[in-house]
């Protein structure tokens, strides 16, 4: 065997000489000496794919095949994760948003508390209410519950109340009213569906209508929900869709069937602002 196989063998703890077809060796030599001199991937002549060695458990044999490099292994992921960011419309500042990123130390007790809310809806797929006042990091719970749906395997989608008004509007100004039932039904059916800012919107009987639509639907299906929203309670959230008052009773009245959690903090942003001040 040709020795600097063979002392790549014994740097991998190799006590012996493991059974090795030869011509694979030297073709396996010869990837690793164009990995050491890596360009890159986008100047790789092999397209990160390479010649890998498989120790049988013993390490007295080794089988030799064709498998990815570490850094095409690593940007494969990464543009799998921003296909998935993208399809769940995540936006790009929330991305990194995480149940383990999310920090509650020297923060008071209702907001260990939605972390925790937030870990069980998780674990149990319960749908859940995130209230309260501006900075309190609702959103940031919100898009972690996405995020580990997707990592779940699960369909997740992530809305802000105005933005999705606004696409269903924008179907009709330019006419392409083939693609509502298409959104409509996506957000319906979705795994994981979260709902930024409910409220937020300009109240309509129109606009109440379409998230009434959404919500009963969901509910009807037990698909995971989560709702933020900048209105401490239920009534006063009921107050502020009080241009259908039947139908802002009507959504209340379902999202008080999840989850209910009031959130009270200060802005956190205006609190990293104070302190690196």
């Amino acid at each position: 065997m040709n020795p600097e196989l063979w002392d790549y063998f014994r740097n991998l703890g190799c006590e012996t000489l493991p059974e090795v077809d030869e011509r694979d060796g030297e073709l396996f030599l010869r990837h690793l000496s164009l990995c050491r001199q890596c360009p890159g991937l986008d100047d790789c002549g092999e397209r990160g794919c390479v010649m890998q060695v498989f120790l049988t458990p013993d390490r007295k044999a080794a089988r030799i095949a064709m498998g990815l490099c570490p850094l095409k292994k690593a940007r494969d992921a990464l543009r799998r994760s921003e296909k998935l960011f993208s399809k769940a419309a995540i936006p790009p500042a929330l991305r990194e948003c995480g149940l383990e990123n999310f920090i509650t130390t020297g923060r008071n007790e209702s907001i260990r508390r939605a972390k925790i809310e937030a870990e069980r809806a998780v674990r149990t797929l319960c749908s859940l209410v995130l209230a309260g006042g501006v900075g309190t990091g609702k959103t940031h719970l919100a898009a972690a519950i996405v995020r580990a749906a997707l990592a779940q395997g699960r369909t997740a989608l992530f809305i802000s109340a105005i933005g999705y008004l606004e696409h269903l509007k924008s179907t009709f100004e330019t006419k392409r009213t083939g693609l509502y039932p298409e959104m409509v039904d996506h957000v319906k059916r979705v795994s994981c569906l979260a709902i930024d800012d409910l409220g937020a919107e300009k109240p309509s009987e129109w606009a109440i209508e379409r998230l009434y639509d959404v919500i009963n639907t969901r509910i009807e299906w037990k698909l995971q929900t989560i709702v933020t929203t900048n209105f401490p309670g239920a009534s006063a959230l009921a107050q502020r869709l009080s241009a259908d008052p039947f139908g802002a009773r009507r959504i209340v009245s379902r999202l008080c069937s999840f989850g209910w959690l009031s959130i009270e903090s200060e802005d956190y942003r205006i609190r990293l602002r104070r302190q690196s001040d």
